[in-house]
Formats: C-alpha cells, sequence, structure tokens
C-alpha cells in the first residue's frame, strides 16, 4: 500500500541519520556527557513528533520522551533541556539533513541546461505576544507590538528537496532577505522569486555568482534602452495582446530582458479593484500605473537560448509548488500550533517540525516516478495523523501497553500541592 511505503520510507530517513545526533549534540554543546535518561535522539523525536500534535505542553512532550525511552521524565526535566543549545543541536540536525546529496532529479526543466532552480519565499506566523523582543512583529501607533515569525524558505524544484531555512522577526521583509541565497549559489543556478524580493543589488550579486534569476518586475524601478540610454516608456512600447520581450538597462547598469505577458481581461480588471481599494500612499496609482496591472513584467538574465520567452512563463507560474508547502505546513502538519507555545519550547517545536519537513519532502518520490502521483496535502496530513501509531508499532504489544500504563500512572495523576483536590476533600467528608 502506499501510505506502508511513505511510512517505511520516512521512518528508514529518520534512522539513517540517528548515527551522528550524539556528535552534533556535542558540537553544539547539547550535551557534554552520556545522557542518563533524555538523550539526543530522544530529544528530537519529542520536538517532531510533539509539533506535530493538535495541542502542546511540556508534559505531553516529556510522555512522549517516555514513551520512546520507556522511562518516566517530568515536565520539569525536560524543561530544563530547552535553551540556546537545545535550538543549535536541532538547527545542527536541520544543516546535516540539507547537507546530503539528493536522490533525483526532474527532467523536464533539467532540459533547460539549469544547475538548480530554486524557489524562495517566505511565510509568517502570529507567536505568543510575550516572544515580541526576539522576534518582534507589526505594530502601528494605535497598537504595541506583537509577535511574528517569518520563516524564509529556498527549495530546488529540480531536486525536489529544501536548499535552506531561516527562521527570521517578522519586521525583516522579504527585501531585506533578497542577498541571503547568494552564499548558496552556485553557477548556472536560476533563481526565482516574487516581488518582494525585488532589489537591484540582490540581483548584481546573483549575476557576479555566473547564476540567472527570474523576478516580476516593480513598478517604479527605471528602465532604459540598450543603445543610448534613454528612458522606456514601458506602456508605449507593449503591444495589446501578445507576448513581447526587449533588452533593457536597470538603472545600474546592469542588461537584462524585460518579458512580458497579457493577462485576462478579468484578471487585470481585478487587479486594478484592489489597486484602487489600497490606500497605502507609499504606492503610484497614476494612469500608467493601472495600464501596466494588465501585464505580468518578469526581468531575467538568462539568455533567450536557454530560458525561451513561452519557457519563461510556464517556469514562473511553477513557484506555485513552494506556496502548496507552505499551505500542508500550516494547514496538515502543526505550524500554527507550535507557534502557539513561548520561550525555548516554541523554537524546539518549530525546529523539529522543520526538520520534520525536511525528511517528508525527502521521502516522497519525485513526480515522475510516483504512480499514481501524489498530493502533498494529502500525504502531509496522512503523515501528521498516523506517523505516530506507525512509530510505537515498532514496539511489542505487551511492552506498548506497560510503557503506556506507567507513563498514565505518572502524568495522569494530580501534582503534589498544599491545596486539597476535591476528591480529597470528598474523602475527609469535608465536600
Amino acid at each position: 500500500m502506499i501510505p506502508s511505503a511513505h511510512l517505511s520510507r520516512f521512518l528508514n530517513r529518520l534512522r539513517a541519520h540517528a548515527p551522528c545526533l550524539t556528535e552534533l549534540a556535542r558540537q553544539t554543546g547539547f550535551c557534554r556527557r552520556k545522557a542518563r535518561k533524555l538523550s539526543p535522539r530522544l530529544f528530537l523525536l519529542s520536538c517532531v513528533f510533539q509539533a506535530l500534535q493538535p495541542s502542546t505542553s511540556l508534559r505531553l512532550q516529556a510522555l512522549l520522551v517516555g514513551l520512546f525511552g520507556g522511562f518516566s521524565l517530568s515536565k520539569q526535566a525536560f524543561h530544563k533541556r530547552l535553551n540556546e543549545r537545545s535550538s543549535a543541536f536541532l538547527q545542527a540536525c536541520i544543516a546535516t539533513v540539507l547537507a546530503k546529496p539528493a536522490r533525483k532529479e526532474l527532467g523536464a526543466l533539467r532540459n533547460a541546461s539549469f544547475g538548480r532552480v530554486l524557489l524562495h519565499d517566505s511565510t509568517c506566523v502570529t507567536l505568543a505576544a510575550c516572544e515580541a523582543g526576539r522576534f518582534p512583529g507589526p505594530a502601528n501607533q494605535r497598537s504595541r507590538a506583537q509577535a511574528g515569525l517569518r520563516l524564509q524558505l529556498i527549495y530546488d524544484l529540480l531536486e525536489e528537496r529544501m536548499v535552506d531555512s531561516r527562521l527570521t522577526p517578522f519586521t525583516r521583509n522579504d527585501q531585506a532577505a533578497a542577498s541571503d541565497i547568494v552564499p548558496l549559489l552556485r553557477a548556472e543556478d536560476l533563481v526565482v522569486r516574487d516581488l518582494g524580493y525585488f532589489a537591484q543589488k540582490a540581483l548584481a550579486e546573483i549575476a557576479l555568482m555566473q547564476a540567472f534569476f527570474l523576478t516580476r518586475w516593480r513598478y517604479g524601478s527605471h528602465l532604459r534602452e540598450v543603445d543610448g540610454g534613454a528612458p522606456i516608456d514601458l506602456p508605449a512600447r507593449l503591444p495589446k495582446d501578445r507576448p513581447f520581450e526587449m533588452e533593457v538597462l536597470l538603472s545600474d547598469g546592469h542588461a537584462v530582458r524585460l518579458l512580458a505577458f497579457p493577462l485576462p481581461g478579468a484578471v487585470a480588471n481585478e487587479r486594478r479593484r484592489k489597486a484602487r481599494a489600497d490606500r497605502d500612499k507609499r504606492l503610484h496609482h497614476d494612469e500608467q500605473y493601472y495600464k501596466l496591472l494588465g501585464w505580468t513584467l518578469l526581468l531575467t538574465n538568462a539568455p533567450r537560448a536557454r530560458l525561451p520567452l513561452r519557457a519563461a512563463a510556464g517556469v514562473y507560474r511553477l513557484r506555485w509548488r513552494i506556496e502548496i508547502i507552505f499551505k500542508a505546513w500550516k494547514s496538515h502538519l502543526g505550524l500554527l500550533h507550535a507557534s502557539k507555545a513561548s520561550g525555548a519550547q516554541m523554537l524546539a517545536l518549530v525546529l523539529g517540525l522543520l526538520l520534520f519537513c525536511v525528511l517528508l519532502h525527502e521521502s516522497m518520490p519525485a513526480e515522475a516516478d510516483a504512480s499514481p502521483s501524489f498530493s502533498l496535502l494529502k500525504v502531509a496530513q496522512f503523515m501528521a495523523l498516523y506517523l505516530l501509531p506507525a512509530a510505537l508499532a515498532f514496539l511489542s504489544a505487551d511492552e506498548l501497553a506497560a510503557r503506556l500504563h506507567a507513563q498514565l500512572l505518572y502524568h495522569g495523576c494530580y501534582e503534589k500541592r498544599a491545596r486539597k483536590t476535591h476528591f480529597q476533600l470528598k474523602l475527609f467528608g469535608l465536600g
């Protein structure tokens, strides 16, 4: 069956990375001696599986450690291990998995002779208000600062794997992160990004790495003629109802190709309606702006032989893939639940979920090999529901029953406190 194959492949990936956990724990300072109870492996498993649950608590996370380890651990003992060193350990685990060579490549885009096709995008998550110090969120003059997290993701479309992921404050927008991809680039890579990342400095840095970019053009960014450097009257140069391309100069002097694709009338009108309703005074809502809303305008430094006009439109539409990934994380894989925790536990759960997602994408077969083809959203929902029972199924029925009973006795009772419980008051005739 397909589900069992997915579970087996995923669990095998998880076990394959287990031998290096002890070394990573020592390098990051998470473990300085042999662990008595909470080993690096058990800590990692608890973060991954707790992040998939519909609710988060230290008690439930300690219970997961007990189920996998066969002993009892208090929530206080688990909380002591949540600190900067535990976060560094989880980040090192993610980096180790990302550094592994990818399994397979898609042949269709490989024909374009690009080394990698890197999709770069971000998603935002609201955090508990107490996290505003580390992860400041949106604020204005009328309301105090909230807490927000921005997750930056770089995804290789050819090899169907994550290349890099970063957690940053909400206040560090996509344009500020536009140059983060540069150290990760190789020659012949193609970077595909939306309008939020448009920064001419970053585009020049990508070109300097002998890589290519495909990005939306930002209105107000000056374009000049290649011959003579005269400003271009873009609405006057565009045809009425057909794709169009021309060579232009950016304001910094770099030559690029401008690719223009007319939009259907309904789509263009909806764009204009939203623009008229936007109250942001910083936007240029003049007549020229509304005319250009009827077009998708892209910039690329890739030569026509490697990225023809029609092919560029198809490649840019593949950005939907990373949006589906974000939807799977938020709708089915517990990203929103993990963010409701606070302090070091929140960071540990989000990093644990990221590690889970990296391994999940690694374990999914390539679309070309999948029969039938897989829906990432449905696979994510299935894994979130059944991965924990499948992992516990490796225990015998008697051993699992004994471990569940032990955890129930330890975590299912009232905590010791001076105030008597309702049951105790009844017992002494005081109820």
